[in-house]
């Protein structure tokens, strides 16, 4: 389970490396497929924990994985952004 640390962490090592901006976009949405696997995996765990009727379980996996929605679509505007200011002959 990836950490919001662990994912901004490697958005920020991904924009500053060296690579061209295709790898660098490739790279971004490898971590966004991650993300979205995640907040899918944390949704059938609420549904599960509903069935419990224990609301901080609940609760706190719909915070995740909303949490993880919401990085997967930064990680997917990133790797937009990259790949439009990039140089288009330099691209993969």
């Amino acid at each position: 389970m990836l950490t919001e640390f662990e994912v901004r962490r490697q958005m920020e090592q991904i924009q500053e490396s060296d690579a061209t901006p295709g790898a660098k976009a490739r790279h971004l949405l490898k971590l966004r497929r991650s993300l979205r696997s995640q907040a899918k995996t944390l949704t059938a765990t609420q549904a599960r924990a509903e069935k419990s009727s224990d609301v901080n379980t609940i609760r706190q996996m719909e915070r995740m994985a909303n949490r993880a929605k919401l990085l997967s679509e930064e990680a997917r505007s990133i790797a937009l952004n990259v790949l439009r200011s990039g140089n288009r002959f330099g691209w993969n």
